[in-house]
């Protein structure tokens, strides 16, 4: 968050203490939102994103701030928000993940066909657009595996092409995996079978397909 000329500027993958040139997107009477075309001089708390799809990708926004800053951040939100809806409310310090990525035991992912097959990810931020994922690093390289198996017998199923997305959950114990496929409503009698035995190939048993609900 900046100011400029009377506004409060919104400028999303900054990080507090960059000096930055941002290209406004959002112009209101009292704030706007931007986005950073260049960083001019770093925050010494500034970090270089390990993952490759970072700035694309709408799963993630606080990759490039230390780790040490995304806790301080998170928590002065929840206090913010607690404040103005449960005053009075005592609040705990906040746990850092250990590690501080591939804490996520659940992903919500989003399918689209392309081609002979399809595309499987998360949205651009702000956007329907889909960001192809094959890894991601929120999640622990034993539920990337099982998320990397899963993409590929879709792609060569072609019930798939008729899915929404999924939704894969691991206990926190890592020693289960639950998936939910959400079908579009156009589809054949034998298409929820074939995308169960698509999932039963990838290893995931304990599988349940759906219809979209609007």
């Amino acid at each position: 968050m900046a100011r400029h000329e009377g506004k409060v500027l919104f400028v999303a993958q900054a990080v507090p203490g960059d000096k930055v040139l941002c290209r406004l997107e959002k112009v209101k009477s009292s704030s706007a939102e931007g986005r950073v075309t260049a960083v001019l001089s770093p925050s010494p708390r500034r970090v270089e994103p390990k993952c490759k799809f970072f700035g694309h990708c709408g799963g993630c926004q606080w990759l490039a701030a230390e780790y040490s800053l995304q806790l301080e951040q998170k928590e002065a939100l929840v206090r913010q928000s607690l404040r103005a809806h449960l005053p009075g409310a005592e609040l705990e310090p906040i746990v850092a993940a250990e590690p501080p990525r591939a804490y996520r035991h659940r992903g919500d992912f989003h399918v689209r066909p392309s081609g002979d097959g399809v595309l499987v990810g998360f949205y651009m931020e702000s956007s329907h657009r889909l960001v192809n994922l094959d890894v991601c690093l929120l999640f622990d390289g034993a539920f990337n595996n099982r998320y990397a198996s899963l993409r590929r017998v879709l792609q060569s199923c072609p019930a798939a092409r008729h899915l929404a997305g999924f939704t894969l959950a691991r206990s926190e114990e890592g020693e289960h995996y639950a998936l939910h496929l959400r079908v579009m409503d156009a589809i054949l009698p034998e298409d929820p079978l074939r995308l169960l035995n698509a999932a039963q190939a990838a290893g995931l048993a304990h599988s349940l397909v759906t219809p979209v609900r609007d």
